[in-house]
């Protein structure tokens, strides 16, 4: 339980900072570094665009789980949230894991590493009802 509340900090920290990292891949800076290291087109800087967005809202949901900002969810989908969060974040680990991309790769595994592991302390030491 003691773990919980760094666990959130740090996920809302790097879903911000990954959030900003792909607005400014949208704006064109970054290449080959997102998206399996395909080239900067229309369509991965739409997709970056979007991804932001989705990070953006994560941090969002961690604030407020933090208290920071005003939960839209009750306590039962809050769970739910959390148990989607984890199986994201394990999905992006396994995705950037099999990057063709090697500098991705270096950037993004890391960091997805790092968010499997905090949303499997927050599923985990989740206040049991």
């Amino acid at each position: 339980m003691k773990y919980r509340r760094p666990a959130i900090f740090t996920s809302m920290v790097l879903s911000a900072l990954a959030a900003v990292f792909q607005v400014l891949y949208g704006l064109g800076f970054f290449a080959g570094l997102a998206w399996g290291g395909a080239k900067q087109d229309s369509t991965t800087m739409i997709a970056s665009f979007v991804s932001a967005l989705v990070m953006i809202a994560i941090a969002g949901h961690y604030a407020s789980m933090l208290g920071w900002l005003p939960s839209l969810l009750n306590a039962k989908w809050q769970g739910r949230a959390e148990v989607a969060l984890l199986m994201f974040f394990t999905l992006e680990f396994a995705a950037n894991l099999i990057s063709p991309s090697s500098a991705e790769q270096l950037i993004w595994v890391p960091v997805t590493a790092v968010l499997f592991v905090t949303n499997l302390t927050i599923v985990w030491a989740r206040p049991k009802a």
